[in-house]
């Protein structure tokens, strides 16, 4: 692994549903990198596109905004804050009884399924009141 995917890969670990564009202010501010560590934002996406085909982070497609990456991999819900923007974890359990009635319906073999649950996160629900 290389120095710039590894500094990556921290960022990722480091912040909560990342995008691209966040990851790399991150880096470019918070790691105090030397002349030989600079990274450019094109950097950013090819290391991203590495590390989740090689299933260390997973990315979340959240609609038409930029896709947000994610170290946590195991299968979980999301949602996507309608107000600002930010993707957050949806603390319940996985239901697989969504695939089997899909696959009752459908007549496919499902396999999983992503949820992406759209609203307002607390803390913008806090601020309006």
């Amino acid at each position: 692994m290389t120095r710039q995917r590894e500094k990556v890969l921290k960022a990722v670990c480091s912040l909560e549903h990342p995008t691209a564009q966040e990851t790399y202010a991150y880096i470019t501010s918070n790691t105090g990198l030397q002349a030989e560590d600079r990274i450019s934002l094109g950097t950013i996406y090819r290391n991203l596109q590495v590390l989740e085909e090689e299933g260390r982070i997973a990315a979340v497609p959240a609609g038409q905004d930029a896709m947000h990456y994610d170290a946590r991999l195991d299968v979980h819900y999301h949602i996507l804050c309608g107000k600002c923007g930010k993707v957050f974890d949806v603390p319940m359990q996985y239901n697989k009884d969504i695939d089997l009635e899909a696959e009752k319906h459908s007549g496919c073999r499902i396999e999983s399924h992503d949820i992406l649950f759209r609203g307002i996160c607390k803390n913008c629900c806090s601020e309006e009141n």
